[in-house]
């Protein structure tokens, strides 16, 4: 393997903690190649982490804590969802849709609770 390239070896599409990655340590200095886990990496990030600037987060994510805050001039819902139920588990699919916030042309819904949504119409603003 010494005589292939980093970005000639096959992607890798579910680590797991215990994958290596490849550091060169002191770069600007004497290199020396070394590894470390993804564990070793991330496992020292710290749980508050703040993000300035734009981040952009796509796929199925979640953000979860006690107290998780968005402090944002702006939150976009790219996708409308159509609604025909009271019940946030047949509407979500799933009975842990407590909290979630989604729209389509004419309100604006909330799951309140895993069995129940409520809405909003939403009318033109001018």
């Amino acid at each position: 393997m010494a005589d292939r390239k980093i970005t000639e070896l096959a992607a890798l599409s579910a680590p797991t903690g215990k994958d290596l990655l490849y550091v060169v340590d002191d770069p600007s200095g004497t290199p020396v190649s070394k590894k470390v886990s993804l564990h070793d990496m991330f496992g020292s990030v710290p749980a508050n982490t703040s993000i300035t600037g734009t981040a952009t987060v796509s796929g199925n994510t979640s953000l979860s804590g006690a107290k998780t805050t968005l402090a944002a001039g702006q939150i976009t819902l790219t996708a409308s969802t159509s609604v025909g139920s009271n019940n946030a588990t047949t509407v979500l699919g799933r009975a842990d849709g407590q909290g979630t916030i989604f729209w389509d042309q004419n309100y604006l819904y909330v799951a309140t609770s895993n069995t129940q949504v409520k809405r909003v119409a939403l009318s033109v603003f001018s």
